[in-house]
């Protein structure tokens, strides 16, 4: 089988777990013998610096007519059987989907958060989790600013109020794959059928890494935010300090961390980034 997939990748300096699943997915369908084409773009080609590349990212958020034109000729040239979507946030935008039905071409799509129901695509802030947006109404993410400041946060509550309608009245999805029951939920909230929610859980690739035995440390891999729990984990290593713990990563929060860890002068060391080969090496030696 032919298949399309596509992907907004995020910043090569903080690459996220949605770029590595899709990634894996595509080795995984080409190792069954599928042919793979794949459309990608990356949040490297914004400079946030550039206020023109902000606003015409802004612009773009509903509709990219470079993704019409690009993804369109891709389409008509390789005539897939399926398009498999998967981030499309900032640049690539609704206009992928768009074009796939406009060649007739079916469309799935992997949800690897929340956006579709939350401009954070957290469902997280203040430290609880919120579900004050409803769908078609994202006024509470402009009160409280969810998504960077006040004019970003406009721009996609905006483009999400805009792109809600467009779902509601044409299926430009024909299946969403949610990664868990509550997901699913959530769309069924939103006002997704039943019938075109497949529940579709992340697989993971096993390591070829066999274990270096106990070293004696705990680790966490996983981005530096508030919503991953990091300052419940350091509540616990406070109280606790079984062992000391490693933290592989990157995100918001590192300084913050970085600080309190040495104020209290608890047993956690950050790592930083690290490569995948890296992180299963320091996996293999934690207790």
């Amino acid at each position: 089988m032919r298949i399309l997939m596509v992907h907004n990748f995020y910043r090569s300096g903080t690459p996220g777990g949605e770029d590595v699943a899709f990634v894996q997915e595509r080795d995984l369908l080409q190792a069954a013998g599928h042919e793979v084409v794949c459309y990608t773009r990356s949040n490297d080609e914004m400079h946030e610096s550039n206020p023109l590349d902000v606003v015409r990212t802004a612009l773009d958020l509903h509709r990219s007519r470079r993704t019409e034109r690009e993804l369109g000729a891709l389409l008509r040239d390789s005539r897939p059987a399926v398009a498999h979507f998967h981030n499309t946030f900032p640049l690539i935008s609704e206009s992928g989907f768009e074009v796939c039905r406009s060649l007739d071409v079916p469309v799935v799509q992997t949800l690897h958060n929340y956006r579709f129901t939350c401009i954070a695509a957290t469902h997280f802030r203040d430290g609880a989790v919120c579900e004050a947006c409803v769908p078609g109404d994202a006024r509470p993410a402009v009160q409280h600013r969810c998504y960077r400041n006040l004019p970003a946060s406009v721009a996609l509550a905006w483009s999400t109020v805009r792109n809600h309608a467009a779902r509601r009245h044409g299926a430009r999805v024909d299946r969403y794959f949610a990664l868990n029951r509550f997901m699913a939920g959530r769309l069924r909230d939103a006002g997704v059928p039943e019938s075109r929610i497949v529940i579709k859980p992340n697989f993971a690739k096993p390591p070829s890494i066999e274990s270096a035995g106990d070293r004696g440390y705990a680790l966490f891999a996983g981005r530096l935010s508030h919503e991953k729990g990091l300052g419940v984990l350091l509540d616990a290593w406070r109280e606790l300090s079984p062992w000391p713990l490693k933290i592989a990563g990157d995100g918001p929060l590192k300084a913050t961390l970085a600080a309190r860890i040495a104020e209290e002068n608890l047993p956690i060391e950050l790592l930083g980034m690290q490569s995948r080969e890296a992180l299963w090496r320091w996996l293999a030696g934690a207790n």
